[in-house]
């Protein structure tokens, strides 16, 4: 068995997004054999209903499909029907012949993962612009009168002619039930730009199982970045930290720019030491990793404003905070920190009922941004205000309770007298 995964969304709604678009569903239909000869013996004419079902929803003449990616039993009595539906439905009108095959030939018969696989191969032949070959054919099904349908089996790469390109997909089922999809070509046009995060400095992770492993690397990386130099330095950092296997010999440069990474890798290769660089051998146990939550007190106008401005996530944790503490707060967080008004806010800002608020939100969003990188702490502490952060990002209760309790613990603090006074015991709990 196996298994295969695609991502499905609204084409409009991918323009939009500008998400990398691998190929279009240009329609689809689905019927069953109804009552056959057996359970394995399919049903030519509900082959052919569903083949029009399929072009009727989509809009598509016959011969405008270039290739079919067949369900392909590979038995005598199950492939002849299918070729003479495709034949009968697909055949009509064509000048050039109709190519089929079938990924099975690659892979074997998967059971339930069968079709997703058909498609997988589909859009990637599609990405390519070629019909990959038929494998293993070497004595063409004798029950099926080739000579007479507009019909081929490659068995060599093929150029995918055509415009646009068009593939069926069909799936039959064992217990009768038939698909058929018809994909198309992604469409050549720019995606929507991008909203880019400008961040003030980029860290870029390399690693090895040897010191020569690594110094290997480093050496390609400098060769790419001298033959790349505008290359986009933000998914470098990102393929190159996520995107691999990081072994114990590790090495990590930090830079604005692509020169400067490729400066200090160059400074590696030399046996120097310069600041961004740092280089170690990762320990075989994962380190514990505490985080602290501070209290009251390191409050201060415009905190997290950078990662406010630059980290997605952040950002929307932050914005999520303001819109809870609404409820709860007469100036609304995100304007007490980033607001205009620099002088007043500053002095609200001193005042317990926000700073305890604006504290936990800076906080919880921070622990947030870090979990995101894939920093997980092993305990988490709080100091006063730090503790109700502490405990939410633990689990203790929810963000919602969380503000709800530390904007009701702010109020009641700001209502005490002026003069009060704050006492500390030392004791344990029961001479407390």
């Amino acid at each position: 068995e196996g298994c295969g995964m695609v991502i499905l969304k609204r084409f409009s709604d991918a323009i939009r997004d500008g998400d990398n678009i691998m190929a279009l569903i240009r329609g689809s239909a689905t019927n069953h054999d109804g009552r056959s000869n057996g359970l394995t013996a399919p049903n030519g004419l509900a082959q052919e209903a569903l083949l029009r079902q399929v072009l009727a929803n989509a809009a598509v003449k016959p011969n405008q499909i270039q290739y079919v990616e067949t369900h392909g039993t590979g038995t005598s009595l199950g492939d002849p029907i299918e070729v003479l539906a495709l034949a009968k439905v697909l055949g009509q009108e064509r000048t050039t012949p109709l190519m089929i095959g079938s990924v099975k030939t690659n892979l074997g018969h998967l059971s339930s993962a069968a079709g997703i696989a058909s498609l997988i191969k589909v859009v990637l032949s599609l990405q390519q612009t070629e019909i990959p070959p038929h494998l293993h054919l070497t004595e063409p099904n004798p029950h099926i009168p080739w000579d007479k349908l507009p019909i081929r089996v490659p068995t060599e790469p093929t150029p995918w002619t055509g415009e646009p390109r068009l593939a069926g997909v069909s799936s039959f089922g064992m217990s009768g039930t038939n698909v058929h999809l018809l994909v198309e070509e992604a469409p050549v046009s720019q995606p929507a730009p991008r909203v880019e995060s400008k961040r003030p400095t980029h860290m870029l992770t390399l690693s090895g199982k040897t010191e020569q492993a690594l110094a290997d690397q480093v050496n390609k990386y400098i060769d790419y970045f001298s033959q790349h130099p505008a290359v986009n330095l933000a998914d470098v950092c990102y393929s190159g930290n996520t995107g691999r296997v990081h072994f114990e010999h590790r090495l990590a440069v930090f830079g604005d720019e692509v020169a400067e990474l490729q400066e200090k890798l160059a400074a590696y290769q030399q046996g120097e030491r310069v600041n961004g660089l740092v280089q170690g051998q990762a320990q075989s146990e994962k380190p514990k990793i505490a985080f602290l939550f501070t209290g009251q007190g390191s409050q201060d106008m415009d905190m997290g404003r950078e990662l406010y401005e630059t980290q997605p996530l952040f950002r929307e944790m932050m914005v999520q905070c303001d819109q809870i503490l609404q409820s709860y707060l007469e100036i609304p967080l995100l304007e007490l920190l980033y607001g205009e008004n620099k002088e007043e806010n500053k002095k609200l800002l001193s005042q317990t009922k926000y700073t305890q608020p604006a504290l936990f939100a800076i906080e919880y969003a921070l622990a947030k941004l870090w979990q995101s990188w894939g920093i997980e702490p092993t305990a988490v502490i709080g100091h006063s205000a730090g503790e109700y952060a502490a405990a939410c990002v633990a689990g203790v209760f929810s963000l919602a309770d969380g503000l709800k309790l530390i904007a009701e613990r702010g109020r009641l603090v700001q209502a005490l007298p002026p003069n009060g006074k704050m006492v500390t015991v030392r004791a344990d709990e029961k001479q407390l």
